[in-house]
C-alpha cells in the first residue's frame, strides 16, 4: 500500500496544476496537449478531487485509525500480548478470512499480514 501511495498521489494531484504559455493558452502541467479552458475541466477537477478524497487522504487516515485503536496492545510486552485473549481471537478471524479468500499457501501468508481483514479490523475497532 505505501509503496503504490507516493505514486497514486503524484498523479492525482498533477490533474490540477496549469502552466501559462501566453494570455490565452493554459496547459495542463502533467500533459501539454490538454489545455485547462477546454470544457472537460471541471469534471477533470471534480474527480480528481474525488481521488484526492479517496487514495492520499483516506487511505492514511484510515490506517492512522487503525493504528491508534491497537496503541495499548502494541505497547504491551510480547507475553502480555500473547495472553491477550481479544487479540487471538483477531489472529483466528484474519486467518480463517486468508483461508476463504485465498485457498494458497503464498497468499495466505500475504494475507495473514493484513491484507483481506483489514476492513474487519475497522469494523472492530471501536470508535
Amino acid at each position: 500500500m505505501y509503496l503504490v501511495l507516493p505514486t497514486v498521489s503524484t498523479t492525482v494531484f498533477g490533474v490540477f496544476p496549469c502552466d501559462e504559455i501566453t494570455d490565452e493558452e493554459d496547459y495542463l502541467r502533467a500533459d501539454y496537449s490538454i489545455s485547462c479552458k477546454d470544457e472537460g475541466r471541471g469534471e477533470m477537477m471534480a474527480f480528481g478531487y474525488v481521488c484526492l478524497r479517496l487514495y492520499p487522504i483516506s487511505i492514511p487516515l484510515a490506517f492512522a485509525r487503525l493504528l491508534w485503536g491497537s496503541k495499548d496492545r502494541i505497547k504491551r510486552g510480547v507475553a502480555e500480548r500473547n495472553a491477550d485473549e481479544d487479540l487471538q481471537v483477531r489472529r483466528v478471524k484474519r486467518a480463517v478470512c486468508a483461508w476463504q479468500v485465498w485457498p494458497s499457501r503464498a497468499t495466505h501468508t500475504c494475507a495473514n499480514m493484513g491484507g483481506c481483514c483489514v476492513w474487519q479490523d475497522w469494523l472492530d475497532a471501536q470508535f
